[in-house]
């Protein structure tokens, strides 16, 4: 896919910049461990750029790196945040309740687990 048709991520609030592509990877498979290649295929960018990015959002606590490989911190708060604004996001765009159900599973049913605590 073109880099001009890619799909709004976050609903288009965040921007659609390699950092946001990432992020965007790793919120909508928060269980996947990816390579630094895999990464870089999907946000389209080199993969020493990708390594450079993920090895950051690694210093943020944002993602976990073992083994050569890069998957979501689902402990993070701010993990939960982009989580709770990319479901908003595909709500808005359907007229949906995932995010009633989704924070419901979150902070009622305590479903979101894993992850290293921040």
């Amino acid at each position: 896919m073109h880099r001009d048709r890619l799909p709004p991520l976050f609903g288009g609030l965040l921007g659609n910049d390699p950092r946001i592509r990432i992020l965007a990877e790793l919120v909508n498979d928060p269980f996947y461990a990816f390579t630094a290649e895999e990464m870089a295929a999907r946000a389209m960018i080199t993969e020493p750029y990708a390594i450079n990015l993920l090895d950051r959002l690694t210093r943020d606590r944002f993602c976990i790196m073992t083994d050569h490989t890069y998957r979501a911190n689902v402990a993070s708060k701010r993990f939960l945040a982009l989580l709770s604004l990319s479901v908003a996001a595909a709500d808005d765009r359907d007229d949906g309740t995932r995010l009633d159900k989704f924070l419901n599973d979150c902070f009622v049913a305590g479903r979101l687990q894993g992850g290293d605590d921040v």
